[in-house]
């Protein structure tokens, strides 16, 4: 039976640019032939951008290092990302697309210094609750995530 490795490269290089983000990332972990491949698909550059940001991100020692996961797992909540969008649009007439595709395909568990719409809007200070994070507040969180 024919697998995926069969199909012709041309193919495979019009389906790769088609994949969400959280694909693309996946694909690259297969082998390194799709690596290859999602390296030189046209991806839509926002896209390639989030790529790009993830791959530099979970690389950096500061992003394992942190100690926030912890709080970020306990407080991360599921929430509507496309209703969250249109309640911005509802106030807004516009929204940068790469802000956009950001909200729709992040992977929500490798949220970057706390600020994200499913955790709390909540000003958070160095070294609060002997977490260390980026200190600020997450002006995201202030829209009420719905699920």
């Amino acid at each position: 039976m024919p697998t995926f490795h069969d199909l012709p490269p041309e193919l495979v290089l019009e389906v790769v640019p088609h994949l969400p983000l959280k694909a693309l990332i996946a694909a690259e972990g297969v082998c390194r032939q799709w690596k290859a491949f999602v390296s030189i698909a046209d991806i839509y550059p926002p896209r390639r951008a989030l790529l790009s940001l993830y791959k530099k991100i979970v690389h950096d020692p500061l992003f394992h290092d942190l100690g926030t996961r912890p709080w970020l797992w306990e407080n991360l909540r599921p929430f509507d990302r496309q209703a969250y969008l249109d309640h911005i649009l509802a106030q807004h007439d516009y929204i940068p697309e790469d802000f956009r595709l950001w909200i729709l395909e992040w992977p929500e568990k490798d949220v970057i210094a706390c600020a994200w719409p499913g955790l709390p809007a909540v000003y958070c200070w160095e070294d609060a609750d002997d977490v260390e994070r980026v200190a600020g507040y997450n002006h995201l969180g202030c829209i009420e995530p719905q699920v």
